[in-house]
Parts: C-alpha cells; structure tokens; sequence
C-alpha cells in the first residue's frame, strides 16, 4: 500500500470484507495512519467521488465494478476533486484492463490489483515497488510462497493454466473449516498445497494472471471455457456495464454459454445489440467461446462484497428449466 504518514485510507465496501476490514481498517491502524468510514449502507458513485473530496483519501479501495460505476460518472474528473489520490486499490473479481485504462487516463492514478481469500487474506499484489502488468493480479507478497499446480500438487510451468495455490505452513493460512473436515481435506493438495479453487496461470516474470473459480468452468462442444474471459471480452464492448457469464444445460450441447448482461445508460436491449455483442466476443478472444444466449438484466447477483454470483444465475436458470 506504500503508507505513509498523513495518508487517509476508506472505500465503500462493507467492514464485514476481509479485504476492506484490512485495507481500510486494519491495516491504517497497524501503520498510525488515519482512515475515513464510508456510512451509506447501498453504494452510490456520486457519493463515492463526495467522500473522497470529503476526507482527501490517498488509499482508495474498492471493487472493479465499484470503478466502471464511478467511470460511468460523465466528467466526474472535472466535477469533484480527487487529487488527493496516491492509488486505488481493487479485488473481489478480475480488473478489466479497458477499466484501469479509463482510470488512469481520467484521474492519472494507478488501481493496484490483487488476490486474496477469507482463508488466508490478501496473498497476491500489484505492490507499490513493482511495474503494472495490466490485468495481472501482481506478484506474491514477501513471505508467501504461492504456485500454480495440477492435481498431484506439482508445479506447472509458466504459462500453464492450473490451480492457484499456496503453502500449507503459510502463517496467515486458516487451519479448517468450522466442524466441516470433508471440505477442510478438499482443498489439501499433495506436497503440503492449499489449493484456492481458483484457476490461474504465472507468466514467465513471475506475475499471475487469474483465470477463473475451478466449478466455474464451462464444457462446451468439448471445449473448456473461463466465464471470466467471456466476461472481460463483454464488458470491452462500449454498451457493456457489466456481464455475468456461466453454463447452462442444453439438450443438444450439453451445456451452453450463456450471459447476463447490464448496459450502461442509453442503451437499448434488443435482439440486434445481442447479436453485435456475440460477434463482439468472437472477434476478440475465440469463435467457439460466444455465448449461445444473450439475457439483458437490470442487475447481476452479487455478494455484499461485489462478486458477481455465477451459482444463483445458474441456479435462476435451472427453476426456468424445470418449470417450463
């Protein structure tokens, strides 16, 4: 976080976060420095930028939802003043590169990404001391010796997509779930592993690159497709806010792509916008990982945290299935 004296840390997400509770509590405290609370129960954007030029925070933490609402502010460089800003910090969800483009060339601030669990906390960052891979969540912090692994816990080579993973002697590590052993051994890899159950990859400089939750992934036409790459090539698109993306059964494919998309203000819903966003997703990333179907949604199911809630969309899609 690179604090010093006289920063102010706060954010507007919920205490009851781990990854707020430390950023914008726990931390400040650990290093004397001052924080400010965000008190509106619902996020708003405008409240966002008041709050900010309020309490001149320095260390802004927040969601990359969080910051594509706050872009979706028209001229809100000119209308609040966020000079005060040394960086934003973001987690719960993979930061769109489009997004800290945006930010930066907005507010001229960096948004530091980052990777972390209830589990074990914050274990993988965009530190102050290293250069920005855009769309990377960092490296691991000192101390923390984390790994991508297949299932016999052995180490992949860089650029191999495998299982994000972190030593079990790691300190800061939770030691179970509560009176829950079956799931405790689930996520205990050979070789002394915890394994995230999130699916990453490390590039060649050491820098990882998240790809998705493990039960995330969809099979299609023997494919294996990440949501969260659909998801980032969606949200590219300038109708896109944002998307939620999962699979869902279908009688001829198995399982199909589908996605739930929120458009930003001045965009219609229409079956042509549909079709533009498919071709959209073709041409940027792969033809076979198009979603089949298109649903235009007021908004995503999330945590209190902002994570988009890919079971309850797969979930709400299930009891159409069976009532119909």
């Amino acid at each position: 976080m690179g604090l010093e004296r006289g920063d102010i840390c706060g954010g507007p997400t919920a205490l009851t976060w781990m990854y707020a509770l430390g950023h914008n509590f726990l931390f400040a405290f650990r290093w004397g420095v001052s924080t400010a609370i965000y008190a509106d129960e619902r996020f708003n954007s405008e409240r966002a930028y008041e709050f900010i030029q309020k309490y001149k925070i320095t260390i802004f933490a927040g969601t990359p939802t969080i910051y594509r609402m706050m872009l979706a502010v028209k001229d809100a460089e000119k209308r609040y003043d966020t000079r005060s800003l040394k960086y934003c910090l973001s987690s719960g969800e993979p930061l769109l590169a489009e997004t800290w483009r945006e930010w930066m060339r907005r507010f001229q601030v960096k948004i530091l990404d980052s990777m972390g669990q209830t589990e074990a906390h914050e274990f993988c960052t965009t530190q102050t001391n290293l250069k920005v891979r855009i769309g990377s969540m960092g490296k691991p912090l000192p101390g923390i010796e984390v790994a991508i692994v297949n299932e016999k816990g052995e180490i992949l080579p860089p650029g191999e997509m495998g299982h994000l993973a972190l030593r079990r002697d790691h300190p800061g590590l939770f030691k179970e779930y509560f009176k829950d052993p079956e799931r405790t051994k689930e996520v205990c890899f050979p070789n002394n592993w915890y394994d995230t159950k999130d699916l990453a990859t490390m590039d060649e400089e050491g820098y990882f690159w998240y790809g998705s939750r493990s039960d995330d992934i969809m099979t299609s036409h023997g494919y294996r497709i990440s949501p969260a790459d659909v998801e980032t090539a969606l949200q590219e698109h300038k109708a896109v806010l944002e998307s939620g993306v999962a699979g869902v059964f279908d009688p001829e494919m198995g399982e199909k792509v589908k996605a739930w998309v929120v458009l930003h203000e001045g965009y219609q819903p229409t079956p042509e916008l549909a079709k533009e966003l498919q071709e959209h997703v073709k041409a940027t990333i792969a033809p076979y990982k198009y979603p089949r179907e298109i649903e235009f949604v007021r908004e995503l199911p999330k945590t209190s945290s902002g994570k988009i809630l890919r079971r309850e969309l797969r979930r709400g899609e299930k009891e159409k299935l069976q009532k119909n």
